[in-house]
């Protein structure tokens, strides 16, 4: 009874590891995104707003700009070997690009997008911070 008890725990932990490392994370809160933005090396961060719809608005200072409906054609653009975080203005259409990305590039181990509103504010004047 105990080896069967311990050999179900065991399946069950080896279950959960293995959705827990499941390569596409998918949607992150803007606050998560902004701790994300701040701890992880090498991150790409992936705009993918229309350009009618950035104008003067503003942006996070070193992030990438592949519009939504230019993603299916010019997913190689994006950085190889490296985690990924897409954005957009509110939220609404950086889940159609994480979609076309993790169709198009399954190698991308690290992918998640902004889910609301980006802190762009915040996470420029961190990175300002951090430059000086």
């Amino acid at each position: 009874m105990f080896q069967k008890t311990v050999t179900t725990l065991a399946l069950a932990l080896c279950c959960i590891f293995a959705f827990a490392q499941d390569k596409h994370q998918g949607p992150i809160s803007p606050e998560d995104a902004l701790e994300l933005m701040k701890t992880t090396d090498n991150l790409v961060i992936l705009d993918v707003r229309e350009p009618q719809y950035i104008g003067n608005s503003n942006y996070f200072k070193g992030s990438i700009r592949i519009p939504w409906t230019e993603m299916s054609k010019r997913y190689r653009e994006v950085p190889e070997g490296r985690p990924v975080l897409i954005n957009c203005g509110l939220g609404q259409v950086a889940p159609r690009a994480y979609e076309t990305l993790k169709n198009k590039r399954p190698d991308i181990q690290i992918l998640y997008y902004i889910a609301g509103a980006p802190l762009f504010n915040e996470y420029n004047q961190w990175k300002s911070r951090q430059m000086k």
